[in-house]
């Protein structure tokens, strides 16, 4: 169980955004959605790479964390020599199945590898830039999953999911600096920020995904190109999500958006409506 843990899986969630290309792909061939299963794997193998490499580094750190202590590094579980060889065999998984995946999918999966190792050993302590780099690995999913199912990903999509990226991002940061007035928690870049700047950065990032969705469902070159004139019926759904996610932050000690996606049915019952009713517009016609 530890060592499951030790590859955090509940993350995983987050590379279901290399699916988002098949949602918005004219027509949906059984090769793209094999290539795209293929994709997931390997880029779920690869963040486990770099999750292993954060626990590694920042062992002395997680052991002070109320949250993080209970990692198997951290907590002693696993011990770092045998977190090193599962790191090693998740990324000979993962090059092999890059073997039978477009090149410009492992040039994305690349990039997203040194930018979170980067992230890991200094930008995670540049403020602003640490969020900007969580953003964009976000953004490189979408990216990376274009590649694997030869899909060409409309810039409205890309843009909106980067300030989504940026709200998520700086809500989770504005929990951690909750935690850092109690003396829980030591982030050097927690110093940088305040919770009344948070909570406007949370605003802006947040009113401008929703924006930047709004004119996608409004886009003539969309509504053409998949005969949906009634796609703007979904937004109601990301305007709650993200109103609702605004309210329930300040209640949260952990504000991880992975936490918060398990821990809030009706998040993940809006995301699920949003995407059954995307679909149904988009591929049936309705």
């Amino acid at each position: 169980m530890n060592y499951i843990k030790l590859l955090r899986p509940t993350h995983y969630i987050k590379n279901l955004l290399i699916f988002v290309p098949l949602v918005f792909a004219e027509a949906f061939r059984l090769n793209a959605i094999i290539a795209t299963f293929l994709a997931f794997i390997a880029f779920c193998l690869i963040a486990s790479c770099v999750y292993i490499i954060n626990d590694i580094v920042d062992y002395e750190k997680d052991k002070t964390n109320p949250h993080k202590c209970h990692r198997p590094i951290a907590s002693g579980k696993v011990s770092k020599k045998r977190a090193l060889g599962i790191l090693i065999i998740c990324f000979l998984l993962a090059c092999l199945l890059c073997l039978f995946l477009p090149i410009g999918f492992n040039i994305a999966l690349g990039v997203y590898a040194i930018l979170n190792i980067c992230y890991i050993f200094k930008l995670k302590d540049i403020v602003i830039i640490d969020v900007l780099c969580l953003s964009i690995s976000f953004v490189l999913r979408i990216i990376a999953g274009g590649f694997a199912a030869g899909v060409e990903v409309t810039k409205w999509i890309l843009v909106t999911c980067f300030f989504l990226a940026l709200f998520l991002g700086f809500a989770k940061r504005r929990g951690e600096i909750v935690l850092d007035k109690e003396g829980l928690v030591k982030r050097k870049v927690a110093m940088e920020y305040s919770l009344n700047i948070l909570d406007k950065f949370i605003i802006a990032s947040g009113m401008l995904a929703l924006i930047c969705y709004a004119l996608f469902t409004l886009d003539m070159s969309v509504i053409e190109k998949f005969q949906a004139p009634h796609l703007f019926w979904t937004i109601p759904l990301p305007v709650y999500g993200i109103f609702k996610y605004i309210m329930i932050i300040p209640q949260k000690e952990n504000t991880d958006p992975t936490h918060i996606l398990f821990s809030d049915k009706t998040i993940l019952l809006c995301i699920v409506l949003w995407l059954i009713l995307t679909l149904s517009i988009m591929h049936f016609g309705i």
